[in-house]
């Protein structure tokens, strides 16, 4: 026998809503419950509608109803489960009702099921975006999740954005994920503060572009790292981060990809000696 799930309707429901609108929505699980109506709707016709339903149809069809009600709250369509749910609690607690009624209380469930489709909107996500949108493991890698906690939000946010085609949105928070890379270079290189992108990079620069035998041996090593990632957030601030801040223009979702792609390099490679 198929469970029912009571909904806790007087609980705190925007949170409920928040939670059940964020989670995956499958076609699988629409077709499934347009099948169960189905069946269920078989079994409310009859040629003497005056005669009560067998009972064992009835609870067979009560098992039915109980997973078209736990479909409709899961797409949102909560009128529709409130009354399936209900139907189930009549059928389990009475477990006589002629065909005429049990016709009646379908036809019921029926238009508000249609209704509640009329004012929704489902967006769809193709199968090769699903990872970015779902992010069942970190999507820059553990290391940088590791590393650059501060910016997990963004990352995720970027991914997301990716794979609903917000191309101009993914950015945006690409940007703000490499702010946290430059800010953890600049204490590397000993700058306490820079209140923006143009007065990090010109601290860094000059630290970079430093006579050789003035700097350390540590410096000394790392010198084509540091030049090389400075170089990076150089090239970076001109082509994406300034235009992006600054309105000037929006991105294609293949650019978008580009410098998403870019972003998740450069962060590994900053993981690789930095954090947060």
């Amino acid at each position: 026998m198929a469970s029912i799930l009571f909904p806790p309707w007087k609980s705190n429901r925007h949170q409920l809503i928040s939670w059940w609108k964020m989670q995956k929505f499958s076609a699988t699980m629409f077709l499934e419950a347009i099948q169960v109506f189905e069946q269920a709707s078989i079994i409310g016709m009859s040629i003497d509608k005056t005669k009560s339903v067998p009972e064992a149809e009835l609870m067979a069809s009560r098992d039915g109803i109980s997973i078209l009600a736990n479909s409709c709250y899961r797409l949102g369509f909560y009128m529709s489960a409130k009354y399936a749910f209900a139907l189930c609690s009549d059928i389990w607690e009475d477990r006589t009702m002629t065909y005429d009624e049990y016709g009646e209380r379908l036809s019921v469930l029926s238009q508000r099921i249609r209704d509640e489709a009329d004012m929704e909107l489902f967006l769809h996500v193709s199968p090769e975006r699903s990872e970015s949108y779902e992010q069942r493991e970190p999507i820059f890698g553990q290391v940088v999740a590791d590393k650059y906690p501060s910016v997990a939000y963004d990352i995720a946010e970027a991914g997301k954005c990716l794979a609903l085609d917000r191309s101009t949105a993914c950015v945006f928070h690409l940007m703000r994920t490499l702010e946290s890379g430059l800010k953890s270079l600049s204490r590397a290189l000993g700058i306490p503060y820079a209140p923006s992108w143009e007065s990090h990079l010109k601290q860094i620069n000059e630290k970079v572009t430093m006579k050789h035998k003035k700097k350390g041996i540590k410096w000394r090593r790392d010198e084509s790292f540091f030049k090389e990632i400075a170089g990076n957030l150089t090239a970076i601030k001109i082509a994406w981060r300034n235009p992006t801040m600054h309105i000037v223009r929006v991105y294609t979702l293949e650019e978008a990809d580009d410098i998403f792609r870019t972003t998740r390099t450069f962060m590994q490679r900053m993981a690789s000696r930095f954090s947060d």
